[in-house]
């Protein structure tokens, strides 16, 4: 039996429009591209993206 990981990528208008306005404003690293380093035959992976 898999153990399972939950990714729930968040999304906040407040934060989204204060990053935008940051001098260093890095890309971040995405929920999607850390679910690509999971060892899918190990773990069940679910992403939630909230609407």
């Amino acid at each position: 039996m898999k153990k399972s990981i939950l990714l729930i990528q968040p999304e906040n208008q407040k934060i989204n429009s204060f990053r935008r306005k940051q001098f260093n404003n890095f890309v971040q690293i995405t929920m999607p591209y850390l679910a690509g380093f999971i060892d899918e035959a190990k773990y069940k992976i679910t992403l939630v993206e909230p609407m």
